[in-house]
């Protein structure tokens, strides 16, 4: 994502060709600031660890969720699907974002178009892979007989699927249409003036549209939680047992995942939100070190869910155990309990 934005915003906000020379076959970026070579070299190393720290956690929660069958749960399917969107981040937005800091790039109008794809392609993912964490917290705390019936792993399958087209489609269009890169794009006059249209009606789609579903969700379940917790203490007080153990417990364990998630949500948010404002008032802040800074903020995110998978899953720390001490290669091992205390 992080190359995409910076052209974006050279070409739109930068009338000197120290920043892009654009033309319908070839386009040219070369950053404007002159770093030291400590500076740059802090720079460089820092980008690399990102990279590794991305990789490395997400290809972990990939593997404990696709080899441990216990873990095939509709919810777990859906940080699967974030998973694998963050790890793409790291081999594709990471790598070139280190080349466009460092370097001057000459690419072809087809590979600009095919990077401006990528990014765009891989931030919608993971918004609506949060939002959807979201609905399908909600559902299962709220509607747990109907959760438990109707949302199957065939059924979340077929919808992260779903979500996986409609972005590519989406995308698409939205690079097509107001992407640098195309050849039915010229910078005159006319097009800069107009250029506001697409980013305005992205924001509604990528940032205000989740966003609100993801609080509205996160607001209710916690109204419920509250409720649920007031119901215990006052069944605890007067010794009575109005609903099963089983009802109880379940109702705990969904009320947990509920809140264990949720700190996956706020802290995607806050991440994602300094991007969009950033954006929004582009014309008042004219900066490119603001705009790399809220970019490298964003693409963090990815490289930062896998450390929020291991405080707050005992179940990836177990399975991450078993992945470095090659537990995974013995007989048997996908069908292990990793949620018991002990692996």
């Amino acid at each position: 994502m992080t190359y995409s934005e910076v052209r974006e915003f050279y070409a739109f906000k930068s009338t000197s060709t120290n920043y892009m020379n654009f033309s319908v076959d070839k386009t040219i970026f070369c950053p404007n600031d002159f770093r030291g070579a400590l500076t740059a070299t802090l720079i460089f190393v820092g980008l690399v660890a990102l990279i590794v720290v991305t990789v490395g956690g997400n290809l972990m929660v990939i593997i404990s969720i696709s080899h441990f069958k216990q873990l095939h749960t509709p919810t777990n399917l859906i940080i699967l699907s974030l998973a694998t969107s963050d790890l793409m981040v790291g081999i594709t937005d990471m790598p070139f974002n280190i080349v466009f800091q460092m370097t001057c790039v000459n690419m072809s109008s087809t590979f600009c178009f095919v990077s401006y794809l990528c990014s765009y392609h891989l931030t919608f993912l993971s918004i609506y892979n949060v939002c959807l964490i979201s609905l399908d917290r909600f559902y299962a705390l709220c509607y747990p007989l109907w959760y438990s019936n109707r949302v199957t792993v065939k059924v979340i399958c077929v919808v992260i699927g779903l979500l996986w087209l409609l972005s590519f489609m989406y995308n698409m269009l939205y690079v097509y249409f107001h992407a640098p890169c195309t050849k039915d794009m010229l910078y005159d006059d006319d097009t800069v003036n107009q250029s506001w249209i697409w980013p305005s009606i992205d924001f509604v789609i990528v940032f205000v549209l989740p966003c609100s579903l993801i609080i509205i969700f996160y607001v209710k379940i916690f109204l419920i939680a509250r409720k649920h917790a007031k119901n215990i203490r006052s069944i605890r007080a007067q010794h009575t047992s109005v609903n099963t153990p089983y009802e109880r417990t379940h109702k705990d364990s969904e009320r947990k995942a509920a809140t264990k998630l949720g700190i996956l949500v706020i802290v995607f948010v806050l991440f994602l939100l300094p991007y969009f404002v950033f954006i929004q008032l582009s014309g008042f802040i004219p900066a490119i070190p603001v705009l790399k800074a809220t970019l490298t903020i964003l693409q963090l995110n990815s490289a930062v869910n896998p450390v929020i998978y291991a405080f707050v899953f005992p179940w990836f720390r177990k399975c991450a155990k078993v992945i470095l001490t090659l537990r995974i290669f013995s007989h048997d091992q996908s069908f292990i309990n990793v949620l018991l205390n002990t692996v």
